[in-house]
């Protein structure tokens, strides 16, 4: 990948006082890190209040490492963001959207 920073979808942690990369899932279920080259591309896939941050590819990746996940997905089409319970209780769910890049 070029040397372009990658726009990438954050939440909040608990408390507010950080902030954490998102994950996807593939259709098969394996974890990946979600990027977009384009912040319109990321708003239209997650809507307009989704967090993000500005990244290059090898500092995204750095990070993913340390969550053992080891792929990226660049401008998906269709993202499921892994989010995990407030509380801890729950689990993981996943929050769907499609999008057009028309």
């Amino acid at each position: 990948m070029d040397h372009v920073p990658l726009f990438v979808p954050t939440r909040s942690t608990c408390g507010g006082e950080g902030l954490v990369v998102q994950l996807g899932h593939l259709p098969s279920g394996r974890r990946v890190g979600i990027a977009f080259t384009s912040l319109a591309r990321l708003r239209t896939a997650s809507g307009p209040t989704q967090d993000w941050i500005r990244l290059y590819d090898d500092a995204l990746r750095l990070i993913l490492a340390g969550l053992g996940v080891n792929a990226v997905q660049v401008d998906p089409e269709r993202v499921c963001l892994v989010q995990r319970d407030p509380q801890g209780e729950q689990g993981e769910t996943k929050k769907c959207r499609s999008r057009s890049l028309a």
